[in-house]
């Protein structure tokens, strides 16, 4: 349950989306790479590393699979590819789906 709220913005997306459209509300594609600049949940520090704004505008680093991730090109990178939305919500579906067999 701890890591559903930790990822809760993603998901949130991933659920809305669908009913969003049907109602003529322009949306984001969840495949294409996320754009910093244009996501108020991320941003870049001086080093170049992704962090994650979370609503009491706390910023901490954005570890997928326990690495961090990086800011390349306005996108955010790990293991040299581009992360979209669709990306994290696999990622915390897996971790919310290991935690359940803990």
């Amino acid at each position: 349950m701890k890591i559903l709220r930790k990822h809760h913005f993603v998901l949130w997306i991933a659920f809305t989306s669908c009913a969003a459209s049907a109602a003529g509300i322009p949306l984001i594609n969840p495949s294409d790479p996320i754009r910093v600049s244009q996501s108020p949940a991320y941003r870049c520090d001086a080093s170049g590393h992704a962090l994650q704004r979370f609503d009491d505008g706390s910023l901490l680093p954005l570890i997928v699979r326990g690495k961090s991730v990086t800011c390349q090109h306005d996108q955010l990178w790990l293991d040299g590819k581009n992360l979209s939305y669709m990306d994290l919500v696999h990622q915390a579906a897996h971790d919310a789906k290991q935690g359940d067999k803990q």
